[in-house]
């Protein structure tokens, strides 16, 4: 056999797309200085997840990184499929940052692909509130308008500072004026503190929250602007 011959790159833009096409194109990849300028440098707990998400549906693949996390050499290997496998998505990032290059990856396997994606970073054990931490990160994403891994570590943070809800939304957005969507606001928010719990076993299940959706809550007492993240956490579903 040649000596494996590796495209290299640098940096973590894009990280997510390079790997998906270098594994559609089975091309071999170094990449380095991932975050190395960085407080916390190197690859994320979900890019790692997503490698070992690839390792599980490819034949062969080799994948190395070193202490720092700052380098990655990636060797893809046949993109095989296959059924009843299970991964573990970790609690950082939703579901669908691994489902949109799995649905890809599928099309272009040996065998039908059959996964079932979990989040039991916690517990490792699959329960009715594994997949409940998904809803409540896109949730939060579609009211800030981004990706609320921020505020996550925040609030599981024992030095939290309490958030105004006022902060965390949108900020090309105004604030609702119509008390309707006011309501509707501080709902969704609400449910998904629930389902972002630190702890797997005190979130809400998404049988109680689909309920929820078709319900209500008692609005806080505080006025709009004044409601807090700790305020919303705090009240009982």
């Amino acid at each position: 056999m040649g000596k494996t011959t590796y495209m290299k790159l640098k940096g973590s833009q894009n990280l997510r797309l390079r790997l998906l096409l270098t594994t559609l194109s089975a091309t071999p990849v170094l990449i380095e200085d991932i975050r190395h300028e960085d407080t916390l440098t190197g690859l994320r707990s979900y890019e790692v997840s997503l490698l070992r998400l690839f390792e599980e549906v490819c034949d062969d693949c080799v994948i190395e990184i070193n202490d720092t996390g700052t380098k990655l050499k990636y060797k893809p290997g046949i993109i095989m499929g296959g059924r009843n496998l299970v991964h573990d998505c970790g609690v950082n990032r939703s579901i669908g940052y691994f489902l949109e290059p799995l649905i890809v990856l599928g099309l272009f396997g040996k065998k039908p692909l059959s996964i079932t994606l979990k989040e039991l970073a916690y517990t490792m054990v699959v329960t009715e509130k594994c997949d409940v931490n998904s809803f409540g990160v896109v949730a939060l994403e579609t009211m800030m308008g981004k990706h609320p891994r921020e505020l996550i570590t925040s609030l599981s943070s024992p030095l939290r500072q309490d958030i105004m809800l006022r902060d965390i939304l949108d900020s090309l957005l105004s604030l609702p004026e119509d008390v309707q969507v006011a309501r509707d606001v501080v709902f969704v928010v609400f449910l998904a503190l629930k389902c972002i719990h630190s702890n797997p076993q005190s979130r809400s299940t998404m049988q109680q929250v689909s309920y929820k959706l078709f319900g209500n809550i008692p609005f806080p007492k505080s006025p709009y602007y004044a409601i807090s993240l700790c305020e919303l956490k705090n009240q009982e579903i």
